[in-house]
């Protein structure tokens, strides 16, 4: 992650979350530190790290992302296991009992919505997030926002909350740029290829490459600009109006 021309929080509200400073220890190993970037109830983030460590975590009414920075984590669920290394993440629905543990030194970040309306979608309850799955043509930033032709896009969603305000899943798009627009919702990414740059009126840039990962808060006036292919994990959250 790169930093130039004052890249003020508070001018743009967007988050590097490997370096967030924590707010507090979560009283949890499996979550660590709470990362204070969001003020509404139920969309958390979390940044844990240690050596040879193992517990069990209830993901409870929430569903988490889990986003492996460095080292190997493993998740044992149901008979069977899901071992994750560096840049390699999974999804976790709620209600979901699991015994995990970290091969030697390791670090990783959780984001977890708590569904007001949680159902059963018939999706595993631990799944490997398989970044090549296939993604379907999805229709890119409007003309009246970009500078310069428009991106060729893909996306695929993952997961999603039954309350409607919660969804995680893949999303591509070839180079282009857009102009600042407020950000309604937020959105956690992980980049998996490709470099992007986000900026605001005032100037502020900050620019994110393969294996960042980066909240844009809501509110968040916000452009966007890349010069080569991106391909990202997004989890979005939109608050209720009001």
């Amino acid at each position: 992650m790169t930093l130039a021309k004052n890249p003020s929080p508070v001018a743009m509200p967007v988050f590097d979350l490997r370096r967030t400073p924590a707010r507090q220890a979560a009283g949890d190993a499996f979550l660590g530190n709470v990362l204070g970037v969001s003020h509404h109830r139920g969309w958390e983030f979390w940044r844990a790290s240690g050596r040879d460590l193992l517990g069990r975590h209830e993901s409870g009414g929430r569903h988490l992302v889990v986003i492996v920075l460095e080292g190997e984590l493993t998740l044992r669920h149901d008979g069977g296991e899901i071992r994750l290394g560096a840049g390699e993440s999974a999804a976790i629905a709620p209600e979901r009992g699991f015994d995990w543990r970290t091969g030697g030194q390791a670090s990783w970040i959780v984001n977890g919505y708590a569904d007001r309306k949680p159902r059963e979608s018939g999706a595993p309850g631990i799944q490997r997030i398989d970044r090549d799955a296939g993604q379907r043509f999805s229709a890119p930033p409007g003309a009246d926002v970009l500078v310069g032709p428009p991106p060729i896009c893909t996306k695929l969603e993952l997961a999603g909350a039954g309350d409607g305000a919660w969804s995680a899943g893949l999303w591509t798009a070839t180079p282009y740029e857009r102009i600042p627009v407020r950000y309604g919702y937020y959105e956690m990414m992980h980049l998996h290829a490709g470099a992007v740059t986000v900026f605001d009126a005032g100037g502020a840039e900050m620019t994110f490459r393969a294996g960042d990962v980066f909240l844009v808060a809501e509110g968040a006036q916000a452009g966007w600009r890349s010069t080569e292919d991106v391909r990202k994990l997004w989890s979005i959250f939109t608050p209720e109006p009001g």
